[in-house]
């Protein structure tokens, strides 16, 4: 069993993680709290948006089950944190700086996500983040599988 982990770690190690990819957006007033201030629930629904987005988004997605038999599922959400919680204004611009890492040669995909506000005075700022690890499931078994397609592949790592 601990020489299987030493296997597992000897190929996570040799996925590199790949170079930022930004998905920009609005913030808008609906979007805050009463005290002007991004709710984690809003920011786990911007970290969807902009994973979903950069893998193509739904129609790919889509295509992704019907032609290849995929989906992806989160499997874990970790180091998810507020790290800015200063009010924030309706308008402003959002980037949602998302670097991915295929990890277990495609059987699990993890995403560094940091969403970074953009007033247009100031340097962007960083407001929350979070890891977000997806499994990839074929459509049949729904067992977990790494024949993920090179196209996406190429998506997530360039």
């Amino acid at each position: 069993d601990n020489n299987n982990n030493n296997n597992n770690k000897a190929v996570d190690a040799l996925d590199a993680i790949g170079p930022p990819r930004s998905y920009e957006f609005t913030l808008f007033k609906d979007e805050l709290d009463v005290h002007g201030k991004i709710p984690l629930r809003n920011f786990l629904c911007f970290c969807e948006r902009s994973r979903s987005n950069i893998l193509g988004g739904p129609d790919c997605l889509r295509q992704m089950k019907e032609k290849h038999g995929l989906y992806f599922v989160v499997a874990t959400i970790d180091k998810m944190t507020t790290i800015d919680d200063r009010c924030q204004q309706p308008r402003i611009k959002m980037i949602m700086s998302n670097s991915f890492q295929v990890l277990r040669k495609g059987m699990m995909i993890k995403i560094h996500q940091t969403l970074l506000g953009d007033d247009g005075e100031a340097p962007p700022q960083r407001l929350a983040q979070a890891v977000v690890t997806l499994m990839t499931l074929d459509v049949n078994t729904g067992k977990a599988t790494s024949s993920i397609p090179d196209s996406l592949r190429k998506t997530i790592s360039s």
